[in-house]
């Protein structure tokens, strides 16, 4: 792989190297998994920092239409994993 001096030529091989080795289930590939979060509909700016912990410096909780003045408990579950 190192002396093929095309570009092209050498992606395509690396290419069909990777194929090989995924059908020969010789690497996994872990970069085609999605990750999803489900959080509450009143969170706002959820965003992800550092190891997939939410950024709680943005995060904050909007109040339902109906709500009133004194109603300020929220179930709200923030996952930590």
């Amino acid at each position: 792989m190192v002396m093929i001096q095309e570009p092209a030529e050498r992606l395509s091989r690396l290419i069909r190297l990777e194929d090989r080795l995924i059908q020969e289930a010789l690497l996994l590939p872990t970069y085609s998994f999605k990750e999803e979060h489900a959080h509450h509909d009143s969170l706002r700016d959820y965003r992800l920092a550092g190891y997939g912990l939410p950024d709680l410096r943005r995060l904050w909780v909007k109040r339902s239409p109906g709500a009133a003045e004194e109603d300020t408990s929220y179930p709200v579950y923030i996952p930590l994993w």
